[in-house]
């Protein structure tokens, strides 16, 4: 089990320079990386970076949200609503009532599926043993604890072991975070 703290998050402005990216972790350096988990801070309404080749998943754990508008389909991005989208689609993100933030996943489509999901406390987070597969657990709200040690809210976890398992305090809201190589390669 490995924690990453929120103090310890790589702070960086986005790839169109509109607002600002807390980067947690990721896999591969410059745009051709594999996979990218991030929080990011939306102060104002406007477009989204371009990531080609990428699909995206995106989950609004604060603010009252977003709708983000493509040029063929929309997206209601609602508290704790997760949404998946390609990352080369132009997305305009529309504020519905004032700032937002919102957590990522970005991953290269060829190399790797991902899928995010909202979890509520109390209970057990487990993790995943299937080979080339990393689980991780962002914490919205509340606390959780393991044997190796707790996570605050805004830490994120990842759970590397099928005996690794993360216990949600009764106030705790998680998002949860799978990754799969495509091949049989780790990730």
């Amino acid at each position: 089990m490995q924690f990453l703290r929120s103090a310890k998050f790589k702070t960086m402005p986005w790839k169109n320079g509109g607002g600002t990216t807390h980067e947690i972790a990721r896999q591969g350096e410059g745009e051709s990386f594999t996979w990218r988990i991030s929080v990011a801070d939306v102060a104002a309404s406007g477009p989204f970076s371009l990531f080609p080749r990428h699909k995206r998943w995106l989950c609004v754990v604060s603010g009252s949200g977003m709708r983000l508008i493509g040029r063929e389909r929309s997206y209601d991005a609602g508290l704790l609503q997760p949404v998946a989208f390609s990352g080369g689609e132009e997305i305009d993100g529309q504020l519905l009532d004032g700032p937002c933030r919102d957590f990522n996943l970005i991953f290269d489509a060829e190399k790797t599926r991902g899928s995010m999901a909202v979890r509520q406390g109390p209970g057990l987070v487990s993790g995943n043993n299937e080979a080339a597969t990393k689980f991780g657990v962002y914490l919205v709200s509340g606390t959780g604890q393991s044997t190796a040690g707790s996570a605050e809210a805004g830490d994120f976890c990842w759970l590397e072991q099928a005996t690794d398992s993360l216990t949600l305090s009764a106030d705790a809201v998680a998002v949860t975070v799978t990754l799969q190589s495509s091949s049989d390669q780790s990730i």
